[in-house]
């Protein structure tokens, strides 16, 4: 096992090196209230494929937009199949969809399913030849995308600036990512009118998936001064304005946490996460568990099995929210700002373990296909062998 570690430790160094060079492209923002409305005048001609849950489909502001598009004399096609956890059936079934209605361009509506959904169709159509299996891993895309604009409506994805999209084979209950810099949509729209009935649950376990973006693209290896920077910057937005958008959310504080998970997008995706993810995505592909509610739960526990090889950065973050006095040690700092967490979680009503959710029998499973995600190619604090996430999914029973 020693020469693994020092094989996957090589990983990391070579990608610590690479992720800086890797050129991704930052979508163009509109981060205003009714900033939806800017819709038609950027589609130029083009006649959307609109991707958006059923739910999102009756709202005012999807009628605003819907009323829009015809003052503009823009034709669309609307698509509503979406799941929690976008599936390969159903992204085949957005691209019949699509040029059955012979559209030119994608817009997605929703959270992170919605514009992943969008990015898994976008990536059928310009590589019509291929499936999710060739697709699978990293920059395999060789064709640019139809034109996207994705309008996130969740507080924590990020996906409508990050390069990947996770996708579930119905079939094999495999979950995995796709991830190219081509995947990125052109337009970012962040309007906070469109998250204002938003369900307390969504709030906190979308919250808790943009909490662990920032701090697993923090604590990654391939971390810049940049992107601890943008990290760091959506910690201080969260820990302003994630507990008054759960209570009694005003228009600043839909704002900024809409804004904050975009920075967090920013981070992680030039970055990479760690095993947070990995185990999360493990439970998401068997069982179709939240990703952002399994994200919550194993945050703190995660943070704390790293022990003392993350106090230094995660005093850095304790800091930046002021969470404790200055004098205190960088340890002390650490377990404030993992007891933080503990306490967003318990103030928000997430649960403290998957309450069986899954069976001792399950674990072996469930392990095997978090470390065939992590290791070697997210660049982890400290790397975790196969007893270790045993552990992890034993104690969370």
């Amino acid at each position: 096992m020693i020469i693994k570690k020092l094989l996957i430790s090589f990983v990391h160094f070579i990608l610590k090196i690479i992720f800086p060079l890797i050129n991704i492209p930052t979508p163009k923002v509109i981060n205003e209230s009714g900033g939806i409305n800017n819709i038609p005048k950027l589609l130029e001609g083009r006649k959307p494929f609109i991707i958006c849950t059923p739910s999102i489909s009756k709202t005012s502001s999807f009628f605003s937009l819907l009323d829009n598009l015809k003052k503009a004399n823009i034709e669309y096609s609307i698509f509503t199949n979406v799941s929690p956890n976008p599936t390969d059936v159903l992204a085949y079934a957005g691209k019949e969809e699509y040029l059955k209605n012979n559209c030119s361009c994608l817009i997605s509506i929703g959270g992170g399913s919605a514009i992943d959904l969008s990015k898994l169709i976008g990536a059928l159509l310009s590589h019509p030849k291929k499936d999710f299996t060739d697709l699978k891993g990293v920059f395999k895309l060789r064709h640019k995308l139809p034109f996207h604009i994705a309008v996130p409506t969740t507080v924590g994805s990020g996906s409508e600036t990050t390069l990947a999209a996770v996708i579930i084979i119905e079939k094999t209950k495999d979950k995995f990512a796709i991830s190219d810099p081509k995947l990125v949509p052109n337009y970012a729209i962040l309007d906070e009118q469109l998250i204002t009935t938003l369900p307390k649950n969504i709030i906190s376990t979308t919250g808790m998936d943009n909490l662990t973006h920032s701090i697993e693209s923090f604590l990654s290896k391939t971390s810049t001064r940049k992107t601890k920077k943008i990290a760091l910057n959506s910690i201080k937005l969260l820990n302003e304005n994630l507990l008054s958008l759960y209570k009694d959310g005003s228009s600043t504080s839909r704002s900024n946490m809409l804004y904050s998970s975009f920075l967090a997008g920013l981070a992680f995706t030039r970055t990479g996460v760690g095993y947070v993810h990995a185990l999360s995505h493990s439970l998401g592909g068997k069982f179709n568990y939240s990703h952002g509610l399994a994200n919550a739960i194993l945050l703190p526990v995660v943070l704390k099995a790293y022990g003392k090889k993350i106090y230094k950065k995660l005093s850095i973050i304790s800091d930046s929210i002021n969470l404790t006095s200055s004098d205190l040690s960088k340890k002390e700092k650490a377990l404030a700002l993992i007891s933080w967490i503990e306490s967003l979680n318990l103030q928000m009503n997430i649960p403290t373990t998957f309450s069986n959710l899954y069976t001792k029998d399950d674990i072996p499973v469930l392990v095997k296909h978090a470390l065939k995600e992590a290791n070697p190619f997210y660049a982890v604090p400290k790397i975790f062998e196969y007893k270790e996430l045993e552990k992890i999914y034993l104690k969370l029973m």
